[in-house]
């Protein structure tokens, strides 16, 4: 793809971005220059096997959760199961 003043100028106008008339140039070459590296990774071949077999899991492990009446102890106010904090939206 190639990019022209005008794509920058768009892109520009698009994403809210106050690029100079002098800087448009150096834009350019430089979105041109990431478009380019992004063409060359179309050419890279992955590599075939199990995707899953290179991430390391871990166990699934149930533990006991923490009880809730010492998490909700330092609450000033609080329900059953939450602590109640002042409303803040209208």
């Amino acid at each position: 793809m190639t990019v022209d003043r005008d794509t920058v100028t768009y892109l520009s106008k698009l994403a809210k971005l106050n690029i100079k008339s002098d800087e448009i140039e150096q834009a350019t070459a430089r979105l041109e220059k990431i478009l380019g590296y992004m063409e060359s990774l179309k050419a890279v071949e992955p590599t075939g096997g199990d995707p899953e077999a290179t991430l390391a899991l871990r166990d699934d492990v149930v533990l006991p959760s923490a009880d809730k009446d010492e998490l909700l102890a330092n609450c000033a106010e609080r329900t059953y199961f939450a602590p109640v904090v002042p409303k803040v939206v209208e």
